[in-house]
């Protein structure tokens, strides 16, 4: 008999099969990360033809939002380094641009205005994020929305057809936690970092 704290109870809309042959534990990145991406592309409406400028491509969520927003018909342009341009071209981005010397990788809105430079005459549109303590200012008519993460477990089925490819940066025992904690909040960090009992 299965003690109680082994068992958790979710509604059915938020959970998805673990594909056969997909790792349980690299598994275990997809949840909060694609789920949240999914969430931000969903948040933009039907594609009809627009474009999108994906910041930080390589990153933990905006690299699930590129094959996410490719395949619902976006014009995707990735925002990454260029250390970084075989996972992000791997997600079938329309076209790439560099990413903007100097800045930030967590400074989305400041890299979307590097990229779209004075003078390309770009106004309106939709900038989303997730909620940030800093939260980008409208400005030339471009609509801000966020989105926190919400259930979705659809999302989750995607993996089973190679539509995500699956980001875990590492995994080390729930004892040694604290490392985890500190790499996470160096830059670079490709994936989730997971906690093994």
């Amino acid at each position: 008999m299965r003690a109680a704290e082994d068992e958790t109870i979710v509604p059915a809309a938020t959970a998805a099969r673990l594909p056969a042959g997909l790792d349980p534990v690299a598994a275990a990145s997809l949840p909060l990360n694609g789920t949240l991406a999914a969430n931000l592309v969903e948040l933009l409406g039907p594609a009809e033809g627009r474009s999108l400028l994906v910041t930080g491509a390589a990153g933990s969520v905006d690299g699930y939002a590129v094959p996410l927003a490719v395949r619902a018909g976006w014009k995707v342009t990735d925002l990454a380094r260029e250390a970084d341009r075989d996972v992000v071209l791997r997600a079938g981005p329309t076209s790439s641009s560099p990413s903007c010397p100097g800045r930030s990788s967590t400074q989305s809105s400041t890299r979307s205005r590097c990229a779209l430079r004075p003078g390309r005459g770009v106004r309106g549109g939709i900038f989303a994020a997730p909620p940030a303590p800093v939260i980008a200012e409208p400005e030339r008519g471009i609509d801000v929305r966020n989105r926190s993460v919400q259930p979705h477990g659809a999302v989750l089925a995607r993996a089973a057809d190679g539509v995500l490819e699956l980001r875990v940066a590492g995994a080390v025992p729930l004892t040694e936690a604290a490392t985890a904690f500190a790499r996470v909040a160096e830059p670079g960090q490709r994936g989730r970092w997971l906690l093994l009992p």
